[in-house]
């Protein structure tokens, strides 16, 4: 009823610390860009055999995303973008397999995986 998807929920997606919601875009674009960033991540999870995504961090209010050094463009204030680890995974098969399931920036650090839908508001992808 909440327009999430099956595996994951709205509240993945906050920091309990982010007390703002305000992004780069107009609210209904961000929830709109949360669906489509749900799906893409539902379609990750189904190519590394149905396994729980943990979202380490996702989306950012512009305030919250400063406060943590966070790019000053960041497509967390997009909520298109999300910090991932998987069980079992090492990030460098996240990233692998990211690249099949629509995300157009993916990025390997120590111990999670950044995956971006930033093709969707007209930035190069970046792999």
């Amino acid at each position: 009823p909440d327009n999430s998807t099956a595996h994951f929920d709205w509240q993945e997606f906050k920091s309990p610390r982010d007390s703002s919601s305000v992004g780069k875009l107009p609210l209904a674009r961000l929830i709109y860009n949360g669906r489509m960033l749900m799906w893409a991540l539902e379609g990750l999870r189904s190519r590394l055999g149905n396994v729980r995504i943990h979202i380490n961090s996702g989306f950012r209010s512009v305030q919250y995303n400063a406060a943590i050094g966070g790019a000053s463009d960041s497509m967390h204030m997009y909520f298109l973008a999300a910090d991932i680890s998987v069980r079992d995974h090492s990030p460098e098969a996240v990233a692998s397999s990211a690249k099949h399931c629509g995300f157009s920036g993916i990025f390997v650090y120590p111990g999670h995986t950044h995956i971006d839908l930033r093709a969707r508001i007209g930035r190069p992808w970046v792999w």
